[in-house]
């Protein structure tokens, strides 16, 4: 699953990227500081490893599945 997982990580990372800060821009409207495009990045570094676990993980079992039929 590691190498699921490494296949994986650029395109979590990109997503979890773009979410964060997009997530940040909207926090603006309640009146939270938002996130500079560095900040979310650092961040996004330390989120996208378990998102990409949880993503190799779902896409192992849909593999598992499709093995099946």
């Amino acid at each position: 699953m590691w190498k699921l997982g490494l296949l994986l990580y650029p395109f979590v990372f990109l997503v979890v990227w773009i979410n964060l800060f997009m997530l940040a821009l909207i926090g603006t409207f309640v009146g939270l500081r938002s996130l500079t495009t560095a900040e979310s990045l650092l961040v996004s570094i330390l989120v996208a490893l378990p998102a990409c676990w949880l993503s190799a993980r779902w896409v192992r079992r849909l593999l598992d599945r499709a093995a099946e039929d």
